[in-house]
């Protein structure tokens, strides 16, 4: 027995959540709910399956797909693109080789690169805003940990003023953007990185040296 205003609110009564759950595996995904006359049927683009879904899902979504092992094996085979297969990927042009590349809506800029190598490369002409005939602020894929020894070797001591701080900065003497390193095309910066050509500054020597205001030649290690 069920009160009027149960049966009313429900529209398809159940003795159990045991037979509610049995009803709703048949029919939740087969076909539309009694209530929701609203629904309307799509088919997955992969298997076919029959589906009810919402008229804001069609107004959204131009696919539908039963399941996300559907959905993933539908992006395989229609998406592919550099960064990843993503629904809404669009094709753009490299800045620096005009090469063509999909990226997806949330990753455009102004400027798209198809590689690190290009966008070392634009970064380090006259297009970069700190440009100073080439200089660049990655300085290799071992930058790190030589940055590390040369603190280590200087114990976190200014070489110019003496000053001690666990902030201090690695400096290179010969500038790195004089040995011309370019990502995935040369190893120029196992030379530029050497413990040689780096000393320990703090900010203020640091900026001065950048400036040309104090200088100093490569150490012996």
């Amino acid at each position: 027995m069920r009160e009027p205003n149960v049966i009313k609110k429900t529209k398809v009564p159940f003795c159990s959540r045991v037979c509610y759950w049995k009803w709703m595996r048949v029919h939740s995904k087969e076909t539309p709910k009694p209530w929701a006359k609203e629904h309307i049927i799509r088919h997955c683009e992969i298997c076919g399956k029959t589906m009810s879904r919402k008229p804001s899902y069609g107004l959204k979504y131009d696919k539908a797909f039963c399941s996300t092992k559907c959905h993933g094996k539908w992006r395989s085979q229609n998406i592919k693109g550099e960064t990843g297969p993503h629904y809404n990927s669009k094709r753009y042009t490299c800045t620096q080789c005009d090469k063509e590349i999909d990226r997806s809506p949330f990753e455009t800029k102004d400027k798209m690169f198809c590689s690190q190598a290009c966008h070392y490369q634009w970064a380090s002409g006259s297009n970069s805003p700190s440009w100073q005939g080439g200089t660049t602020h990655y300085y290799g894929p071992n930058w790190r940990k030589q940055k590390s020894a040369c603190r280590k070797r200087d114990g976190n001591t200014c070489q110019n003023c003496g000053l001690y701080t666990n902030r201090i900065h690695a400096h290179h003497i010969i500038p790195f953007r004089l040995f011309d390193y370019i990502p995935d095309a040369n190893e120029n910066y196992l030379a530029a990185n050497e413990l040689s050509n780096l000393i320990c500054l703090c900010a203020s020597c640091h900026k001065s040296a950048e400036h040309g205001r104090i200088s100093f030649q490569p150490k012996l290690v």
